[in-house]
């Protein structure tokens, strides 16, 4: 949680997948799809959909607030 609180993605893949993927140049990592995959072999991972949302649409707790701002105001506004 501490990774994702800061914008990182913590991808959990067994020791083959990571063994095999320290020997390449070039990695791609797909979130949506939730997949990391070389040219010639693709991995699965999973991640909490919430969390994912977050990091597909680089939101943080501040930013997921202020969708909530019209609200904030009016309710405010009652007080």
């Amino acid at each position: 949680m501490n990774c994702t609180k800061n914008g990182m993605l913590p991808i959990v893949l067994d020791e083959d997948a990571r063994n095999y993927l320290a020997t390449q140049k070039e990695i791609t990592v797909d979130l949506p799809k939730q997949t990391v995959f070389t040219n010639d072999k693709t991995f699965s991972f999973s991640i909490d959909e919430t969390w994912k949302n977050k990091l597909v649409n680089g939101l943080d707790d501040i930013a997921i607030t202020l969708q909530y701002e019209e609200l904030i105001e009016k309710y405010e506004k009652m007080r």
